[in-house]
């Protein structure tokens, strides 16, 4: 009789022998904390029978190319190799691994079909699902809606930008001021600085579901992590798709009689309304050197340009007139007008080109004797003209396409893996829905309670070889927490030339007069130093290049991540007088006016702050902060020095031994509750190589370390001989090393 049974998506496989295989259980590897590790198998051979065959849809047959389905599940003949199918493995009707099946050769012996598979834990599955997708994978077209009215294009203009800081709860995306470069004063910035930075918790929503999870994680609900935003590092993330710039012939009907056959230039073609802005030629599409009308117009195009020109036409000989555009009273186009009584409109594509300096541009009729031509008002230049793709100037209107501001270049896995190790959190699966993830703290993850821990006391085999290794030899001496490296002004040149380290970075170090390695742990985002602005406190993200004759120019850069600390008030140093700063369009033309600022940092508050997205202080930091100190509340004090002084500590040490587990242990194995050996309490490392048919023991990693024990009876210490010594602080939890 088979005591094993593979589950693969709900259906069992034929199994002809004994799953004669081990499993590895584990969340975190203690000597490996950048890494997150997860359940798994040796190689699991399965035989080719006829179900097994139908069931992977005869994927040894080179001849059969089966359609995929990614909404079907993953198993007959919807089955594809590369995707992952849910996997169960029970002994004796007890499930003893729960995760994903993986096929990684097939076997072909004189006929006889063998998939060699193993399994894996579902932290892998995830992992899978998302793949090599990048950011840009996501779909965030749904927030390209007008934030006031909710519908229509989401545009860039100072009321929508406005909106958005004045609501922050309801949006998902915001607008911080970062000097992309664009600014020369530290005062006015250009509207196309103003690029939306989406929050990280909105980039995680859309990475489980697009994936088919979901998570639980009170974590991430947390009004600190719900201030993380991602800003645009893009070199320019805005669509050219915006509103066309008219310039307006603006003549009052006028008709033009030719008795001698010449040609006539159109009135004043080139007049420019200034009086009507949605008319002026503000980027100067059009440059005018004269209007000289006599002496027709010396002009350069830099977009292709269309006009529209209505007119009357009629003559009393011979026929017909042309529409004639003229480059120093030479045709380069022109058009029949045909013999109109009425008014009718004419459209004419000049497209983009370099004249020459001193080139006459005129747009002309040329008619035959006798006949007659009348001018209307209506007569417009479009520029650029609709068929023109050229990149368009950046201004109040440009649409906003928010998916043009997500990275290109990182991949779903990298800032997922990133987010986990910023906050060294830990990941595992909910028992009752394999597509749910609990994601915890790691200070949250351990049940401290002694009525929640594992006895294993009567399961140690001490006949066999017991291992009490210090940690100080199994980590290495320095761990090294950093951020990604980059080239802009402020890493580069103003911190890492100066200090040959990346900003924030923070070192630990073991003491061990014996280990002499690094290990890093290194995310994917690169930090942002804020600058403070010269006499006001607006301290703000700097994110561009500087050149050798120090001009700065936006460019792309790597991802970052920062927090988003909503609006504050801007002063003046040393006075209570408000520091106003202005959004300017394209022009430079002031057309905002403000006193509070949209802030975002590495800080939450520069003025107050609680919350540092460094590792550690900067050597260097380029504002004030409040009383002159740098306060250390960054990741590594929050997130990693618990985890550090556990692992460096001289008493902290790991427990290798053999234990007899048995299925139903492993049915039970959590990794959150305490393991009791010996009246001693440990963090469960590692069950390594399990092997469920046979009686033998399994190699169990046990970790001693400082860990706070919650007794039972609160007001007693627990006691090495097991008993309870009495004392008086109050406390229910205690040191119990």
């Amino acid at each position: 009789m088979i005591r094993s049974t593979v589950i693969v998506e709900g259906y069992p496989l034929d199994l002809t022998e004994e799953v004669d295989t081990d499993f590895t259980y584990s969340i975190q590897d203690i000597r490996e904390p950048d890494k997150r590790t997860t359940d798994f198998s040796k190689t699991i051979s399965i035989p080719g029978t006829p179900v097994n065959n139908t069931l992977f849809a005869h994927i040894f047959d080179l001849n059969i190319e089966n359609t995929w389905n990614p909404a079907a599940v993953n198993i007959g003949y919807n089955f594809n190799p590369n995707k992952v199918a849910k996997a169960l493995i029970l002994v004796d009707g007890i499930q003893i691994f729960k995760g994903v099946i993986r096929i990684m050769n097939i076997t072909n012996e004189r006929g006889a079909i063998t998939y060699e598979t193993n399994v894996l834990g579902r932290l892998s599955d995830i992992l899978f699902a998302m793949g090599d997708k990048k950011l840009s994978d996501l779909d965030f077209s749904d927030l390209d809606v007008s934030p006031i009215t909710g519908t229509g294009s989401n545009t860039l203009t100072p009321a929508n930008i406005r909106y958005v800081w004045d609501h922050p709860t309801q949006y998902r995306y915001t607008y911080p001021l970062i000097d992309y470069g664009l600014s020369t004063d530290g005062m006015h910035y250009p509207i196309q600085g103003f690029a939306p930075a989406i929050y990280a918790k909105e980039y995680i929503d859309r990475m489980f579901a697009q994936n088919g999870f979901t998570y639980q994680c009170d974590f991430f609900n947390l009004p600190y992590f719900k201030s993380l935003v991602v800003p645009s590092t893009e070199k320019d993330g805005f669509t050219s798709s915006s509103p066309k710039i008219l310039r307006c012939s603006s003549r009052q009907r006028s008709d033009q009689n030719n008795r001698v056959g010449k040609w006539r230039e159109i009135g004043n073609w080139w007049y420019l309304n200034t009086g009507n802005p949605a008319y002026y030629d503000k980027y100067e599409f059009i440059t005018n050197t004269t209007t000289d009308e006599s002496k027709g117009v010396l002009i350069k195009f830099t977009r292709d340009l269309e006009t529209s020109i209505q007119f009357s036409f009629k003559y009393t000989c011979s026929g017909p007139g042309y529409i004639n555009v003229r480059v120093n009273g030479n045709v380069i186009q022109n058009a029949n007008t045909g013999v109109y009584a009425l008014p009718h409109t004419e459209i004419i594509e000049i497209a983009k080109r370099q004249f020459s300096q001193g080139d006459e541009v005129m747009l002309s009729i040329d008619g035959p004797p006798k006949c007659k031509t009348t001018f209307y008002a209506d007569t417009l230049v479009t520029m650029p003209s609709p068929v023109d793709d050229s990149a368009y100037p950046v201004d109040v209107g440009t649409d906003i396409k928010l998916n043009n501001f997500v990275s290109k270049t990182v991949s779903q896995k990298d800032f997922f893996k990133s987010i986990i190790l910023m906050h060294n959190l830990y990941v595992f699966t909910d028992p009752d829905n394999e597509t749910n993830l609990f994601i915890v703290p790691m200070n949250q993850f351990y049940s401290t309670a002694a009525s929640d821990a594992v006895d294993w006391t009567d399961k140690i085999d001490y006949s066999k070889e017991v291992k009490i290794t210090p940690m100080g030899e199994l980590t290495a001496r320095d761990f090294l927490f950093t951020y990604k490296e980059d080239s802009d002004y402020y890493n580069a040149d103003k911190y890492k030339k100066v200090y040959n380290e990346i900003y924030g970075q923070r070192k630990y170090s073991v003491d061990n007069d014996f280990q002499k390695d690094t290990k890093k742990i290194e995310l994917v985002f690169s930090p942002t130093p804020s600058v403070q602005e010269t006499g006001n406190s607006r301290v703000i993200p700097h994110i561009y290049k500087v050149d050798k004759d120090g001009v700065k120019s936006r460019d792309a850069f790597n991802i970052r991540i920062l927090q988003f600390g909503g609006m504050m008030p801007s002063y003046k140093i040393g006075s209570n007088a408000y520091a106003y700063w202005f959004i300017t369009d394209a022009t430079g033309a002031t057309i905002a006016t403000y006193r509070d600022y949209p802030y975002c940092g590495m800080f939450d508050d520069p003025q107050a702050p609680s919350r540092d997205l460094c590792f550690g202080p900067p050597n260097q930091i380029f504002f004030n902060p409040p009383g002159g100190v740098y306060p250390d509340v960054t990741l590594f004090r929050y997130y990693w020095e618990q985890y550090m002084l556990e692992i460096g500590n001289k008493d902290s040490k790991l427990f290798k031994a053999y234990a007899l587990l048995t299925p139903a242990d492993i049915n039970q194995l959590d990794f959150k509750k305490l393991v009791k050996v010996d009246n001693l309490y440990y963090k469960l490392n590692k069950v390594e190589g399990y092997s469920p048919l046979t009686n033998d023991v399994t190699k169990v990693e046990l970790f001693k370390t400082i860990v706070q024990v919650e007794i039972v009876k609160p007001g007693f210490i627990l006691h090495e001989d097991g008993g309870y010594l009495l004392h008086d602080d109050g406390s229910s939890r205690i040191p119990y090393a």
